[in-house]
């Protein structure tokens, strides 16, 4: 591995360790946990996932998954909903509650990131997503 690469490996931590804090920094005063805010998430994006598919996504554990799941029905963060035509299959949503505490939480995160990225210009900022992509093999958007 070349000092460059290592170099790269490094600040890759140092985001990510950052990004972790501002995360616990916008729930420290809810009662949402990081796993939770990261299935609240995914929810947000498509509702209709089943237990599998949302455990595969957050990259959990199925039993971690399901114990998170009925946590979240307790506070009425999600609920489940058996499939029309399967009734074997429940898919988790998020509750009206759920949503209006996801839409809170990624208004004050998106508070919290701007503040994070603003040292940064707009175009660097369209480089770095550009390099980002490329890193995961997808194409430019930017």
């Amino acid at each position: 591995m070349s000092s460059i690469d290592f170099e790269i490996l490094s600040r890759f931590r140092e985001i990510s360790r950052r990004l972790l804090e501002l995360q616990k920094e916008v729930l420290s005063d809810t009662k949402i946990t990081i796993p939770e805010f990261k299935m609240m998430t995914v929810l947000g994006i498509n509702e209709k996932y089943n237990q599998t598919i949302l455990s595969d996504f957050c990259d959990i554990d199925k039993p971690t998954t399901s114990r998170l799941i009925n946590k979240m029905v307790e506070q009425n963060l999600v609920e489940r909903k058996n499939d029309n035509i399967d009734r074997r299959i429940t898919y988790i949503n998020l509750s009206s509650e759920g949503k209006k505490i996801l839409n809170e939480l990624i208004n004050k995160m998106m508070t919290f990131s701007k503040n994070y990225f603003n040292p940064i210009s707009d175009n660097d900022k369209k480089t770095f997503i550009n390099l980002l992509n490329k890193t995961l093999g997808k194409e430019e958007i930017c």
